[in-house]
């Protein structure tokens, strides 16, 4: 989730969703959260690299060997201008205690994005760029016989004219850096989660690519 920061230049890959997620956990705007609980510094200086890897190492192999009680199926694809498919969430019933009031939500991130920003990074990797579902939040997690399915549908144009569109109202009166709000079809890939509401830990999670008809037609426009 790239964030604005208030004392550098609006970074090109803000997005609403992305802003939005930073205050429901309440993070500041450079840090990483893993699983929505464990958290390890997102900057410091190039002698603190090696440092604030092992960090990050070792709070997602924490992270790995915890247990869930619930399964993700995802399917999606693209065809023309939607990206569309279905997720299925399946719970085993008190297997691990009382969880408070899940949500599931449905990430469309890309894998990567060509954009030199202020961390002289060319290549962003992993990058946010909307929610594929109704809520910012997610929705809450409402089975029936164990298991809820939530199909999906949603048009790339509009997602990409949103984004312009945020950044075009945090931007100044002189105008902000815009290129890189287009998405390569090519490079699109979608993260599945569901979180506890009290916690906000993240209870499961899976990812996978969308299918395309062919690189020819998946190709974007000139």
């Amino acid at each position: 989730y790239h964030l604005s920061h208030p004392q550098l230049k609006l970074d090109s890959l803000t997005n609403r969703f992305a802003e939005h997620t930073a205050e429901y956990y309440g993070a500041p705007p450079a840090i990483h959260l893993v699983n929505g609980t464990r958290s390890f510094p997102g900057e410091g200086h190039l002698n603190d690299a090696e440092d604030l890897f092992k960090q990050g190492r070792d709070s997602v192999l924490a992270s790995l060997r915890d247990g869930s009680d619930f399964t993700l199926e995802l399917v999606g694809s693209i065809d023309g201008d939607r990206i569309a498919g279905t997720l299925t969430v399946t719970d085993t019933p008190n297997k691990k205690g009382t969880r408070v009031m899940p949500t599931v939500q449905l990430v469309l991130a890309e894998r990567g994005v060509l954009y030199p920003g202020t961390s002289k990074i060319v290549i962003q990797h992993m990058v946010a760029r909307a929610s594929l579902l109704d809520s910012l939040e997610g929705v809450s997690f409402k089975p029936e016989n164990g298991s809820m399915s939530l199909p999906f549908s949603r048009s790339l144009e509009e997602i990409t004219r949103n984004n312009l569109d945020y950044l075009k109202s945090k931007g100044p009166a002189g105008g902000v850096e815009t290129f890189a709000t287009r998405m390569d079809p090519r490079q699109l890939t979608m993260v599945a989660f569901i979180r506890d509401g009290a916690s906000k830990e993240i209870l499961q999670a899976i990812q996978i690519n969308p299918t395309l008809p062919n690189e020819d037609e998946a190709a974007p426009s000139k």
